[in-house]
C-alpha cells in the first residue's frame, strides 16, 4: 500500500496508527523512516536492527550479525526477505518518507517489493513527486494508493479532532466552521484547534485561523520559495483554477512552471484538480498572495487580468474569463462573457453567484441582456424573491421572437415560486398548463416537471402518487444537472418523511445526501435542503448526534432558500434538540423564529407549525397556561384564514390546532378537559389520516392514550399498542420514548377496574405542616403514577432534585415507596377522591 500525500496531510500519522493497530493485534510490525543518506547496505541494515527491535525479535541474533558482514547488498536482501518467509504469523513493514531513497537504495526497495512473500505487507509513505511510483518494476505488482483526497478529514473526523481537543467548548458549530475554513487539511485543522486552545472565544474565528495558516504558509513555503517561484505566485494570486498553459500565456514562456508541480506534491499551498494539470491554490494561501499582488503596478495586473481572460473564453470558461475582464476593467467584456456561462452556473446550482452579476447590470440594460432573464428568474425563484423573478419571467413572455421552449421554462420558474410560496394553487395552475413536459424540453427540465408534480402531490398527501412522478423520471444522471436530481432526491425523502417513516427516509436521504455532496458545495441550497430532511429522519430515528451535524450553520441558508417544508423541518428538528439538551429557552426561541418566519412571508403552514410546537413545548413541561396561550394563538390563526385557501394547507393548519389543543388538554387533570382531549385528538387522527400524515397520526393515538389514562379508561390499552406497534414498525423511536412513561403505568392492569383520579387538595390546618409546598406538589403527580422524569418535566426540575425531594417525603410520611407514600397521604386526609 502507498500512502502518496504533501506535508501536512497526514501521511505519517496514518502509517503510525496502522503500526498501533498491528501491534494491538499481535502483527509484528516493523517500522523504519527513511533517510536521505541511506545507501541499499545501509537500507538492510537498518531493517535489520527494526525488526531486531520488535519484542521477541523477528531474526536471531546470529542472523543480524551475518547481514551486517554481508557485503553483497542483493544476497543480504535475499535472505532478509528468506527469514520473513519463515515468520509464523503475518509481518507488516511500514517505511516512510520513500521519496528520500538513492538511486542505490531505490532499487534495493524495488528488488525487494518485486520478491516479498505472501506473509508480508508493506506500507509505504512518501511525497507525490517520488521516483517510485513511476517504476516500471512496480507496473505487475499490486498497489493500493491512499493519495490527498482520501486523506482530507470529512466533517466527522475533524468534529472528532475539535472534541478531543476541546472537550466541551467544542461545538458542532464550531467544528463545522473549522472544517470549512480548513477543507479538512489535517494540518489546518489541528492549527484551528490550537488557535482555539490559546483563545478559547476569539472574536472571529476565521480571522484567527486563516492568521494561524496563512503565518505557517509564509514561513514554511513562501517565505522559502526561489525569488522566481514567488514572483510567479504572486502573479497567479487572482487566477482560479490554474493551468500550466494559462500560466505561460500570463507570464511568458520563460515562467518557472515547473515549481507548481513541486509545489503541489511538497506542500498543501497548490492541490490538483480531479483531473489534468488543473491547480488551485489554498484559500489561505490565496488571501495573503493577494495582498501582495495588489502592490504590483496596475499595468501590469491589468496585462495579466486581460491575457487571462482570453485564455479562460478560448478554453470554455466563461465566468472565469468574465471575472478577469471585470478585474481589468473591461465591464462590456465581462457582462458578454458570463453571459455565456450563466446557465451552466444554473444547472451547478450558483444561483448567489448568476445574482451577484445580475446585480451588477444597470436596470436600463436589463432588457438588452436576455441571456440573464431566465438564469436570474431561477436564481430569484429559489432565493423566495417572487416579485422580481415574475418580472423576469414577463420579459421572456413579452420577447417578440419567444419560443415554446422559453414559454415552458418561465411557467416552471413561476412554479419553482409556487413550491418556494406554498402557493399550492399555483402548482395545480402549472399541472393543468403542462400534464406533460412539451417535446423540446430537456432531460434536467423534464426531471424538475416531475419535481413539480411530486411537489403538489405531497401537500395533497399523494405520497405514492408523488413517488411514482419521481421514479418515473429515473434517467441517465449524467444526462441531468446534479440541482435537478437533488431536487428529485430531496422530494422522495419528503414523502416517506411526511407519511411518518423516518427509517425509510434515512436510507433514501443518506445516499442523496451523498450524491449532491460529490457534485455541488456543502453550503448549496439542495445540499443544505437534503441534509435538513436527513437530520429530522436521524432525529426520529435516535440519532440525535448526527442530526446535530447535519444542521450546523445550515440555517440561514434554509431560512432564505429553502422550500417551507424544510424550513418548518429544520427549526423543529433544532428546537427538539435543544430541548432535549435541557436548554428550553433555546427551543422556544427556535419555534418563535420559525413563527415570525412564517408571518414574514406569508406562509400559514410555518407559523401554524411553530405555535403548535410551542404548545407541545410548554405542555410537555407542565406549563399547562403557557401551552393554553399557544394553542389559543394558534387556534386564532386557523380562523383568520380565508375562505379560499386551498383544501390542504387549509387541512394542515387545522391538523395543527387540534394536536396542539389536545396537547393541551391531555396535560390537564381535569376530567371533562380529559374528555375534551379524547375527542379532539380523535378529531387530529382524522385530519392526518386525510392529509396522510403518519407521525401525526401516531402523536394523536398516543395523546388520547394519555387522556384515557388519566381517565382510567381501558380503551388506553388500545390506542397505546397501536400507537407503539406503529413506531417500532415505522422507526418512530423519538416519539415512543417521548410516551414511554405512558407503557409503566398501564401495563399489568389488563382488564381490573383501575383506581379513581383523585383530587389533590390543600391540607387540613393540623397536617398542612408536615409537607413543603413543593414536596406536596410532587406528591400530587405520585397519585397519577407520573415517572421521576415526568415529575422533573412538569415542575421544571432535575430528577435528581425530585429524587431528594421524594427522599424527604418518603421520611415524613414514614413510607418505603410511592404506593406506601399515596396511601399514608389519603390516611392524613392530604387529598380525597372525587
Amino acid at each position: 500500500m502507498e500512502v502518496s500525500a504533501p506535508h501536512g496531510f497526514g501521511k505519517t500519522s496514518q502509517l503510525a496508527q496502522w503500526q498501533r493497530e498491528a501491534v494491538v493485534s499481535g502483527i509484528p510490525a516493523i517500522s523504519l523512516k527513511i533517510e536521505e543518506r541511506d545507501d541499499a547496505s545501509r537500507l538492510i541494515q537498518r531493517l535489520t536492527d527494526a525488526a531486531m527491535r520488535i519484542e521477541g525479535g523477528l531474526f536471531s541474533q546470529a542472523f543480524a550479525d551475518w547481514i551486517g558482514s554481508c557485503a553483497d547488498s542483493r544476497q543480504a536482501l535475499t535472505a532478509w526477505l528468506a527469514e520473513v518467509t519463515e515468520a509464523p504469523d503475518e509481518v507488516l513493514l511500514l517505511l516512510d518518507d520513500v521519496d528520500l531513497l538513492s538511486d542505490d537504495s531505490l532499487s534495493a526497495l524495488e528488488y525487494l517489493l518485486a520478491n516479498a512473500p505472501g506473509n508480508l505487507r508493506i506500507m509505504l509513505g512518501l511525497r507525490p513527486n517520488a521516483r517510485l511510483s513511476a517504476a516500471s518494476i512496480l507496473d505487475g505488482t499490486p498497489m493500493l494508493r491512499i493519495a490527498t483526497r482520501e486523506l482530507r478529514f470529512c466533517e466527522e473526523e475533524t468534529f472528532s479532532v475539535v472534541q478531543q481537543a476541546l472537550g466541551e467548548h467544542g461545538s458542532t458549530d464550531l467544528a463545522i466552521r473549522i472544517h470549512e475554513v480548513t477543507e479538512g487539511w489535517p494540518l489546518g485543522v489541528r492549527l484551528a484547534v490550537a488557535s482555539q486552545l490559546r483563545n478559547a472565544m476569539p472574536r472571529d474565528l476565521e480571522v484567527t485561523v486563516t492568521t494561524d495558516i496563512g503565518r505557517y504558509f509564509v514561513d514554511t513555503v513562501i517565505n522559502r520559495l526561489p525569488a522566481p517561484a514567488a514572483q510567479m505566485l504572486v502573479a497567479l494570486a487572482h487566477l482560479d483554477p490554474i493551468h500550466p498553459d494559462l500560466c505561460r500565456t500570463v507570464l511568458g514562456p520563460n515562467a518557472p512552471v515547473y515549481e507548481l508541480d513541486r509545489l503541489a506534491d511538497e506542500s498543501a499551498i497548490l492541490t490538483r484538480g480531479e483531473s489534468g494539470p488543473w491547480l488551485r491554490l489554498y484559500p489561505t494561501a490565496r488571501e495573503i498572495l493577494t495582498q501582495r499582488h495588489r502592490s504590483l503596478p496596475q499595468n501590469e495586473r491589468r496585462g495579466f487580468a486581460v491575457r487571462a481572460s482570453q485564455w479562460y473564453a478560448e478554453h470554455g470558461l466563461f465566468e472565469e474569463g468574465a471575472h478577469q475582464a471585470n478585474l481589468a476593467g473591461d465591464h462590456t467584456t465581462a457582462m458578454r462573457l458570463v453571459e455565456s456561462g450563466l446557465r451552466a452556473m444554473t444547472e451547478q446550482g450558483r444561483s448567489s453567484e448568476v445574482l451577484g452579476w445580475f446585480s451588477r447590470m444597470p436596470s436600463a440594460e436589463i432588457r438588452e441582456h436576455p441571456g440573464f432573464w431566465a438564469p436570474a428568474g431561477w436564481a430569484f425563484a429559489m432565493s423566495n424573491r417572487t416579485e422580481e423573478a415574475r418580472r423576469l419571467v414577463e420579459l421572456i413572455r413579452q420577447s417578440a421572437d419567444v419560443t415554446e421552449a422559453a414559454r415552458y421554462e418561465a411557467d416552471m420558474i413561476l412554479s419553482t415560486c409556487a413550491g418556494y410560496s406554498d402557493d399550492l394553487r399555483e402548482l395545480e395552475e402549472f399541472a393543468r398548463k403542462w400534464p406533460a413536459p412539451p417535446a423540446s424540453a430537456v432531460p434536467s427540465e423534464i426531471v424538475i416537471h416531475a419535481v413539480s408534480f411530486a411537489h403538489r402531490a405531497i401537500l395533497s398527501g399523494r405520497t405514492e402518487l408523488a413517488r411514482q412522478c419521481l421514479s418515473a423520471q429515473q434517467q441517465n444522471p449524467d444526462a441531468i444537472s446534479p440541482m435537478s436530481w437533488g431536487f428529485a432526491d430531496l422530494l422522495m425523502g419528503l414523502s416517506y418523511l411526511w407519511e411518518g417513516k423516518p427509517k425509510i427516509a434515512y436510507e433514501a436521504l443518506r445516499k442523496a445526501l451523498a450524491r449532491a455532496e460529490s457534485q455541488l458545495d456543502r453550503w448549496n441550497r439542495v445540499v443544505s435542503m437534503i441534509a435538513a430532511a436527513l437530520a429530522q429522519a436521524c432525529l426520529e430515528t435516535g440519532r440525535t448526534d448526527e442530526a446535530r451535524r447535519l444542521l450546523a450553520l445550515r440555517l440561514p441558508i434554509l431560512e432564505k432558500q429553502g422550500l417551507p417544508d424544510v424550513v418548518i423541518i429544520a427549526y423543529r428538528a433544532l428546537a427538539e434538540i435543544a430541548d432535549e439538551e435541557g436548554r428550553q429557552d433555546q427551543a422556544a426561541v427556535q419555534l418563535a423564529s420559525l413563527a415570525t418566519l412564517g408571518r414574514e412571508r406569508g406562509i400559514p403552514r410555518m407559523e401554524a407549525s411553530a405555535l403548535r410546537g410551542l404548545a407541545n413545548l410548554h405542555a410537555r413541561h407542565g406549563r399547562i397556561r403557557s401551552a393554553a396561550v399557544e394553542a389559543e394563538k394558534l387556534k386564532e390563526l386557523v380562523a383568520a384564514l380565508p375562505a379560499d385557501l386551498p383544501t390542504a394547507i387549509m387541512l394542515w393548519c387545522q391538523l395543527q390546532e387540534r394536536l396542539a389543543m389536545a396537547a393541551v388538554l391531555a396535560a390537564d387533570m381535569n376530567l371533562a378537559r380529559l374528555e375534551e382531549a379524547v375527542a379532539i385528538a380523535e378529531e387530529g387522527s382524522r385530519l392526518a389520516a386525510r392529509l396522510n400524515r403518519g407521525s401525526d397520526l401516531v402523536l394523536s393515538l398516543f395523546l388520547r392514550a394519555r387522556a384515557l389514562k388519566k381517565l382510567r379508561d381501558a380503551r388506553a390499552l388500545g390506542e397505546l399498542a397501536e400507537a407503539t406497534s406503529l413506531c417500532e414498525a415505522t422507526g418512530m423511536r423519538r416519539l415512543s420514548n417521548e410516551f414511554s412513561d405512558l407503557g409503566d403505568r398501564i401495563e399489568g392492569h389488563g382488564n381490573q377496574e383501575l383506581p379513581r383520579i383523585v383530587k389533590p387538595t390543600a391540607p387540613p390546618l393540623e397536617t398542612r405542616s408536615i409537607l413543603t409546598p413543593r414536596e406536596f406538589d410532587i406528591l400530587c403527580r405520585l397519585v397519577d403514577h407520573m415517572s421521576n422524569k415526568e415529575i422533573a418535566r412538569s415542575m421544571g426540575l432535575g430528577e435528581e432534585t425530585v429524587k431528594w425531594h421524594l427522599k424527604n417525603l418518603y421520611l415524613k410520611l414514614g413510607a418505603g415507596d410511592r404506593k406506601t407514600a399515596v396511601s399514608r397521604a389519603r390516611t392524613l386526609g392530604l387529598f380525597h377522591p372525587i
